[in-house]
């Protein structure tokens, strides 16, 4: 928060997922600011409060359900979004994200996006939630 109250988006960090590589538990995290760069805004999109991250097998795509902030008409206006990112292995077995995070707005019953979604994302593996961050604790094989 600002001196004068406002929300001060500069002073937000909690915008990264991490992922714990369990056959070399006590090597660093790898870890993915979820940002994207929006040509219509000429502004980047970032995804804050992480409340569900969900990983897709089939598709090695991380989902992830937060919230973004967008300044509309004066005012910062939270939006929930629901975002991803596709996770691989490189040539040595050490997992990798792509540089592309796509965010998509969870539109609201009559407008474009809604500050009022709910926080979960239907489960597709074992994931644990933390206040400011994420650990997907899934081997990835």
């Amino acid at each position: 928060m600002a001196e004068n109250g406002e929300l001060d988006l500069t002073q937000l960090d909690n915008s990264f997922i991490y992922v714990i590589d369990t056959k070399k538990p006590n090597s660093p995290p790898f870890s993915k600011e979820l940002t994207a760069w929006d040509s219509k805004l000429n502004a980047a999109k970032t995804v804050y409060f992480p409340s569900r991250v969900v990983f897709d097998p089939q598709s090695t795509n991380v989902y992830v359900r937060g919230t973004r902030f967008e300044e509309i008409n004066g005012l910062v206006t939270p939006i929930d979004v629901i975002a991803y990112v596709h996770l691989n292995l490189d040539d040595n077995g050490k997992p990798v994200f792509d540089s592309t995070v796509v965010p998509v707005d969870i539109q609201g019953v009559s407008t474009p996006y809604t500050g009022e979604a709910p926080l979960d994302l239907p489960s597709m593996a074992q994931t644990t939630a933390s206040p400011s961050s994420m650990l997907i604790r899934r081997r990835i094989s």
